[in-house]
Order: C-alpha cells, then sequence, then structure tokens
C-alpha cells in the first residue's frame, strides 16, 4: 500500500483525525514561533564591545546599558519560563478553537460516518 493511497483512506474514514492532526501541527508551529521570537529578538539586540563588555538596550530609545560579561549568563529559569509560556500558549491557542466551534460541523458527519459509535 503507497503512501499516497493511505492518506485518501485515512481523509475519507476519519476525516475528524485529519482534522485534529492539522490543527496541531499549526498550534505546535505556533507555540514554537511565539516561545523563540523574544529570545532571538534579544539576541539579536544585544552586542559585545571591546574589552569584556556587553551593550543591552533599554526600553527607551537610545538608552543603552553596559554590564561586564560576567553579569550576562545562562539560568535555572531559563528552561522553566520558555516551558511555561509554551504551556500556556497551548492552552490559550486549544480554549480559543473550542470556541471558534470548528468541531460542530465536523463531529455530526463523523457521527453518521460510523453509525453513531464516535464519541
Amino acid at each position: 500500500m503507497s503512501s499516497d493511497s493511505f492518506f485518501r483512506q485515512l481523509a475519507t474514514r476519519h476525516p475528524v483525525l485529519l482534522h485534529a492532526a492539522t490543527w496541531t501541527l499549526l498550534l505546535v508551529l505556533t507555540v514554537l514561533a511565539s516561545s523563540l521570537a523574544p529570545e532571538a529578538a534579544f539576541t539579536a539586540a544585544i552586542s559585545r564591545l571591546h574589552g569584556g563588555f556587553i551593550r543591552i538596550p533599554l526600553e527607551v530609545p537610545g538608552e543603552i546599558l553596559c554590564v561586564p560579561e560576567s553579569m550576562v549568563g545562562t539560568s535555572d529559569f531559563d528552561f522553566l519560563l520558555p516551558t511555561v509560556f509554551a504551556a500556556i500558549a497551548v492552552f490559550g491557542s486549544a480554549c480559543l478553537l473550542r470556541s471558534l466551534g470548528l468541531w460542530e460541523e465536523i463531529v455530526p458527519q463523523a457521527r453518521e460516518a460510523t453509525g453513531g459509535a464516535f464519541v
């Protein structure tokens, strides 16, 4: 059995599964982009100076803070905070999708196709 016929059978027999997989993939990509964007922006904004100092831009345009390299590094929160943020983003995205009612059209069709066996 080729992969083309497998996906075609999956789409015709289990449209809800295909729909869920599509939205899950979109949620994962959204969370990935939203959790990596702030870190990438901060990394692009700081710059090293000669003499072991790092320039960090502040909120006010044109204001820059120069600190020694030894003061800037990773901490234990560098893993924890993005993970918590990603969990909150997934939860919020799932609530948004549920409130949009995307399942209202597909679930009755799936129940009809399976003879009411779909829960």
